[in-house]
């Protein structure tokens, strides 16, 4: 099964050198060299652990953890003061999503809320 995932390589040079290790081991690969310098997408069906093992290659992360702004750095959840779900966030894109709703949510849980919220139901 594929698996997309980024990876980061230690040096310019290194992603070359990464890209011909990865279709040395899955020919079927598909890769996205462009980007940053030491950045390239993959699809692969290589696991984590051969992709960690190829020299040159500074960390892998599956992109079902990555954000959703496509800065390619993992994702983690955006809560409010009461535990409320607001989204899926990076250290690139929170202030921005936090910038969507009224800043006293994520600081005062007794903040008023015209809608109703899960606990009222």
């Amino acid at each position: 099964m594929q698996q997309t995932m980024v990876i980061r390589t230690k040096t310019p040079e290194d992603k070359q050198k990464v890209i011909r290790a990865i279709q040395d081991k899955d020919s079927s690969s598909i890769l996205d060299p462009e980007g940053n310098p030491v950045t390239l997408w993959i699809g692969t069906s290589l696991d984590m652990m051969t992709i960690l093992d190829i020299e040159g290659v500074e960390d892998a992360v599956s992109s079902d953890a990555l954000c959703y702004c496509r800065s390619g750095k993992e994702r983690y959840p955006l809560s409010d003061a009461r535990g409320i779900f607001c989204g899926y966030v990076c250290e690139d894109c929170e202030e921005e999503k936090r910038a969507m709703f009224r800043p006293e949510i994520f600081t005062d849980g007794n903040y008023i809320a015209d809608e109703q919220i899960e606990e009222d139901y």
